[in-house]
């Protein structure tokens, strides 16, 4: 049986951060898996807030969040272009959707405005 590793880290906090650091500098980490979940209401907080182990919450202000090949939510422009490359067989990258302008984070607030 192997224990969790955040229950680990409860129990063990300074041996598993010596551990953590230790990785890190010989290049023997792996990505972190982050799950992104949008929330409406402040009740569905409390539940997900609400329960042992307490999930760990970093709250951060921003229109968008880069995820996989888009900006999450995708907006319709990022749809529209994600159907034509796979349409042409290509495959959807986070560079041939999005491309480099950073603003494009801002373009599901232009949906919106259309919308209106």
């Amino acid at each position: 049986m192997v224990e969790d590793s955040l229950s680990r880290a409860r129990r063990k906090p300074a041996e598993t951060l010596l551990e953590r650091m230790r990785a890190e500098r010989e290049g023997k980490t792996e990505p972190t898996r982050v799950t992104l979940k949008p929330i409406e209401t402040r009740e569905e907080l409390d539940r997900i807030l609400d329960r042992d182990p307490k999930p760990a919450v970093e709250w951060a202000v921003v229109p968008r969040i880069a995820f996989m090949f888009a900006y999450w939510p995708i907006s319709k422009g990022a749809r529209e272009r994600f159907h034509g490359i796979v349409a042409e067989g290509g495959v959807p990258t986070f560079e041939n959707v999005e491309g480099t302008d950073i603003f494009r984070a801002w373009e599901i607030l232009e949906d919106e405005g259309d919308a209106k």
